[in-house]
């Protein structure tokens, strides 16, 4: 006598097609699923985007603090000095031309392991170039004399001084006989420029003392500034002098509105900070000279002043 027990069958062919009949999805139930998934990918890509965007901005703000100490370690070197935002030495574009920006001056204190003459030279090699020099988030594209063959030579910089017009491309004997007479202050920061064909590229230059700077927690240091020709160790563009359109077009600016993102290799400067401003939601990063790094709009940091001419976070003055 065969016991029987419901919902069981001894022919175990019957069997298993009763369970694929009861676990069976019908076609309406696959594109429900079908329509969920889509929907939950629709939700989760701007999430994942952000989350990207997110890391690469924290991952900037590493790197900018990084090179604070930087500069505090070179201060400390030299009797609370800044280094110089540059200095082109020997005959501007003639094959005696030496170059020092304030990478160059910072390079060993940031762990950059290149010589003094390769920091001289106008550009570090992309091997050589310390990785906090550049934000993950900035457009990788270069100017075509620094790749071979499509690759990057020499390594980029994504960050600039807040430089001093007062000291933009001056000669060393500009304000007299004596070199390095500071004769006065400064209307915006403190990265001085020299160029003087008479010297070489001195790493002894002379700059603002750190005691120009009143509010070190109000006022900016660095600025992002993405320029596919802002390379390692190169003098130009060194400083910036405002977020757009300042006496140089958009070369010495953090942005310029009317840039377009240039290919991989273009000829020629283009500025390309609108594209990283985006990047991270609209807003640039900023290192002030107490060592902190924020995130802020670009009108938060102008005070009083205009895109074009910044006051605010921008000069060593208190209250503008």
């Amino acid at each position: 006598m065969k016991t029987e027990i419901k919902g069981y069958s001894e022919n175990p062919v019957q069997h298993r097609r009763g369970v694929s009949a009861a676990l069976a999805f019908t076609l309406i139930e696959l594109v429900v699923v079908a329509g969920v998934v889509a929907m939950l990918a629709t939700l989760l890509i701007p999430v994942l985007a952000g989350t990207k965007r997110d890391t690469a901005g924290a991952e900037c703000q590493i790197n900018m603090k990084q090179l604070g100490l930087g500069f505090g370690l070179f201060e400390q070197d030299h009797s609370q000095m800044f280094p110089p935002a540059a200095f082109a030495g020997g005959p501007l574009g003639g094959l005696g031309v030496t170059q020092l920006s304030w990478d160059s001056y910072i390079h060993r204190y940031i762990g950059g392991t290149a010589n003094d003459a390769e920091l001289t030279a106008g550009a570090l090699y992309a091997s050589d170039t310390p990785k906090a020099l550049i934000c993950p988030a900035a457009p990788d594209r270069i100017i075509n004399w620094a790749t071979v063959s499509g690759q990057e030579l020499f390594g980029r910089r994504t960050y600039s001084m807040v430089g001093s017009p007062e000291y933009l491309q001056v000669r060393l004997t500009f304000y007299g006989s004596v070199p390095y007479t500071l004769n006065g202050g400064t209307s915006l920061g403190v990265g001085i420029y020299w160029m003087d064909s008479s010297y070489p590229a001195d790493w002894d230059a002379k700059s603002f003392k750190t005691s120009v700077v009143t509010d070190p927690a109000g006022t900016i240091l660095l600025v992002e500034q993405s320029e596919n020709q802002n390379l390692a160790a190169n003098e130009w563009p060194s400083v910036s002098l405002a977020v757009q359109n300042s006496a140089y077009a958009g070369m010495l600016a953090q942005m310029d509105p009317a840039a377009n993102l240039p290919a991989q290799g273009a000829s020629a400067q283009v500025n390309m900070g609108k594209f990283l401003y985006r990047n991270h939601g609209y807003r640039f990063n900023y290192l002030f000279h107490d060592g902190h790094v924020q995130a802020l709009t670009t009108n938060a940091t102008i005070g009083t002043g205009y895109r074009s001419a910044p006051k605010g976070m921008w000069t060593v003055a208190v209250g503008d």
